[in-house]
């Protein structure tokens, strides 16, 4: 979206269709040494056994962040965690919080 400035002093803007490969760069996240893209590969929503969400789904923690605060998908906690942008080495969900 880019500003555009009109001769009498109004701002008006201008929208344009982002290109495939932009989209893919907003997807992507680099983790140490590695990238985790944000795609949904398995139609699947939630294991309805468990509650939780299924890992590359729709609603995969990998993308969204995690279901819980400061606790991964493979259930260790991380209390009084305060390192921004940390990911857990087993199963690569970001360690914040769930808001």
């Amino acid at each position: 979206m880019k500003k555009i400035f009109i001769k009498n002093n109004t701002i008006g803007f201008r929208l344009s269709l982002a290109s495939p490969n932009l989209i893919i760069k907003w997807s992507l996240k680099y983790i140490k040494n590695f990238f985790i893209l944000g795609e949904v590969i398995e139609p699947f929503t939630i294991n309805f056994k468990t509650g939780y969400p299924e890992p590359n789904g729709l609603f995969c923690e990998r993308i969204f962040g995690p279901l819980l605060s400061w606790k991964c998908r493979c259930g260790i906690n991380f209390i009084n965690y305060t390192n921004i942008n940390t990911f857990c080495n087993f199963c690569g969900v970001e360690i914040n919080t769930n808001q």
